[in-house]
């Protein structure tokens, strides 16, 4: 048995279309591809295509909007000439995006897909699939997108996505992260699983359907714990071992300070939609303290050895369950290369790797994870 790390990086610019897309995007998008290809470690983008093309429409009121949408185009292809992949993510939020001085402005109302105009949603996918294959597939003909994640994983309800998504041809989708609550966004806790795949019904991305009438769902891996937000905060080392059971190194610990002390700078909380609407009662600052929390398998987020400690666990776990070794299990990892200042972490995980685990983890991409779990014969059953 062997499992197959899927790398998906949410692609895109802060979630109030703040940022520079040179430094949030473009140049460790760049460093990655360097550094990965020799090591036949494949990316696989979850494309912000509504923001792109905001950057198309608008090209004659910035004399930097033409360079970006054309680099932006431009390392997308690389990605998929280096063995990446480029699947469909949007936030509907830059709806009629308008410029002002201070930059983009927003419709923060329209963050979740699910709950806007049916026709809304109709167009936002029929535009960001047609506009993908028009520049991707004249130079790879064989390349198709059928893959799909909503927008800070705001899919619900699922009901008004789902026979749109089929309409068009997708076949898959990855927004669940089972165990991920959102307040008035979406509520994930009874997802059908937590590792493997599903096919959901036409209504709930959350629920396996019997007659198999809606679509694949592939959920970034989470790993249900107790937590301490709070001791992670000051005592972040103590953290890791009480959850983990990980004495992570001092550079690790220094990277993740670093990356957390540049994105404050770059997008400080009191710009995030997300947080100004979080809900802080008894039970948010009961929960800070200890409560039970689903932490996805973040390669940007997870220190590099807490996120090498729960692949090597969660092998453990598959292997009692598959026992053919000719089974190959996908695995969806998540992460945003606008959260980071470096590739650091990542760069590590993936020398962990392949030392604690030789012949046991492969990488492959999200379209590649999709064929593997549809047409595998050998002890995956959906």
């Amino acid at each position: 048995m062997k499992i197959a790390l899927v790398l998906t990086n949410d692609w895109e610019l802060f979630g109030d279309g703040s940022g520079d897309f040179f430094d949030l995007q473009y140049n460790l998008l760049a460093d990655f591809l360097g550094y990965a290809q020799d090591k036949n470690i494949p990316i696989s983008l979850m494309a912000e295509v509504m923001q792109q093309l905001e950057f198309k429409k608008h090209a004659e009121s910035n004399p930097k909007f033409p360079i970006i949408a054309k680099a932006w185009e431009e390392i997308v292809l690389r990605t998929i000439g280096a063995g990446g992949d480029a699947q469909l993510h949007i936030h509907p939020q830059w709806r009629e995006a308008r410029l002002t001085a201070s930059g983009w402005q927003l419709d923060m109302s329209a963050t979740a897909l699910g709950k806007i105009d049916k026709s809304e949603i109709n167009k936002f996918i029929r535009e960001g699939k047609g506009y993908l294959e028009s520049f991707i597939k004249p130079q790879f003909p064989e390349y198709n997108c059928t893959v799909f994640r909503a927008g800070a994983y705001c899919i619900e309800p699922a009901e008004n996505v789902i026979p749109i998504l089929q309409k068009y041809g997708f076949s898959a989708d990855s927004s669940v992260t089972k165990g991920l609550v959102n307040e008035n966004f979406f509520d994930y806790s009874n997802a059908y699983s937590n590792w493997k795949s599903w096919i959901t019904t036409k209504s709930d991305i959350k629920k396996s359907d019997p007659e198999k009438k809606g679509i694949l769902e592939m959920p970034i891996y989470s790993n249900n714990s107790l937590d301490s937000p709070a001791l992670k905060k000051f005592l972040p080392k103590i953290y890791y071992f009480l959850k983990y059971g990980v004495n992570v190194p001092a550079d690790e610990l220094a990277w993740q300070k670093e990356k957390d002390k540049i994105k404050e700078q770059r997008y400080p909380r009191s710009q995030r939609y997300y947080k100004s609407n979080q809900k802080k009662d008894i039970y948010f600052y009961k929960k800070a303290i200890i409560g039970m929390t689903n932490v996805q398998l973040d390669y940007d987020y997870l220190p590099a050895h807490v996120f090498v400690e729960i692949i090597e666990n969660l092998y453990k776990q598959l292997k009692n369950i598959y026992s053919s070794e000719e089974i190959t299990i996908p695995i969806i990892a998540s992460g945003h290369l606008k959260d980071i200042h470096n590739l650091n972490n990542i760069k590590k995980i993936i020398i962990l790797l392949k030392e604690k685990m030789p012949n046991l983890v492969e990488f492959c991409t999200i379209s590649k994870a999709q064929e593997l779990i549809m047409n595998n014969e050998k002890g995956y059953r959906l």
